[in-house]
C-alpha cells in the first residue's frame, strides 16, 4: 500500500461528479461512477455522517460501515472497465486512493480489504491512502476553486 499525500492526488485529473446522496444505493452509485469514469485513478471517501461536511471532487463516497459489503462489486467494475478501457496486458498504470476524515482508521481499513480482494487480478493497481484524508485536503485547497465539493463551513 501507498501513501500519498493531498498535493499528489490534486495532480490527479478530476472525474466527473458523483451522485453521492443517501438516496442513492452504493450500487447505483459505483455503476454512476463507472459509466463516466475517464481517469486513471479512484478516490473513495470512507467516511460516514462527516461526509456532508464537503468532499475531494470526483470521489465516490463509500462509508467504511457499509464498504466489506460492496467491495467485491467495486472490484468486479473495475476489473470489467480496466479490460474494457485498457490494452491486454493493463500496461497503464490505475490508482485506488482511499481516504477518510484523517486517514488513520476507517480509509486504511478499507484500502487493506480492496488489495485483498483485488489481489492476483490480471491487471496491477496501485492502492494509495492520502495521508491526513479530508482534514489535510481541506487545509490545503479550502480556498482554491473547485477543489472542495459540497463544502460545509462548521
Amino acid at each position: 500500500m501507498i501513501t500519498i499525500t493531498p498535493l499528489q492526488v490534486s495532480l490527479f485529473e478530476l472525474n466527473p461528479r458523483v451522485p453521492n446522496n443517501s438516496k442513492t444505493s452504493l450500487i447505483e452509485r459505483i455503476d454512476s461512477l463507472f459509466s463516466s469514469l475517464t481517469s486513471n485513478h479512484l478516490i473513495v471517501d470512507a467516511r460516514d455522517v462527516d461526509f456532508k461536511f464537503g468532499n475531494v471532487p470526483g470521489s465516490i463516497n463509500i462509508p467504511k460501515d457499509e464498504f466489506e459489503g460492496v467491495v467485491e462489486y467495486l472490484v468486479q467494475k473495475l476489473s470489467d472497465h480496466l479490460k474494457e478501457t485498457r490494452t491486454t496486458t493493463c500496461t497503464n498504470q490505475f490508482s485506488v486512493v482511499f481516504h477518510c476524515a484523517s486517514s488513520e482508521v476507517r480509509g486504511p481499513f478499507c484500502a487493506t480489504v480492496f488489495e485483498n480482494v483485488w489481489n492476483n487480478r490480471d491487471c496491477r493497481v496501485h492502492t494509495c491512502v492520502m495521508e491526513g484524508g479530508y482534514v489535510a485536503w481541506l487545509a490545503v485547497f479550502e480556498n482554491w476553486y473547485g477543489m472542495v465539493e459540497n463544502y460545509v463551513r462548521e
